[in-house]
């Protein structure tokens, strides 16, 4: 160790490093997890139940289905996902 000081010094401070960036990535999806349960408890709703629908012209038709994700904003746009 005393015989490579340069190297032990950046070793330890990639793990130093290392250690801080998982800490902060776990503490920012924990503050993320804690606002949105925040957010839901105001709406006064202790169940949330999300269930998929096929939209009715795709279930008319006989070609495979696939799922799409509809954005309501001025700048709508449609995203196509294949099921599995």
């Amino acid at each position: 160790m005393s015989a490579h000081k340069l190297r032990t010094a950046l070793t330890m401070l990639g793990v130093i490093f290392g250690v801080a960036a998982v800490v902060s990535m776990l503490s920012i999806g924990e503050g993320a997890k804690r606002e949105a349960m925040e957010q839901i408890s105001v709406l006064g709703v202790n169940n949330i139940i999300v269930k998929a629908k096929i939209p009715v012209a795709e279930s008319k038709s006989k070609k495979p289905s696939s799922a799409r994700l509809a954005f309501p904003s001025p700048m709508a746009r449609t995203l196509p996902v294949t099921t599995i």
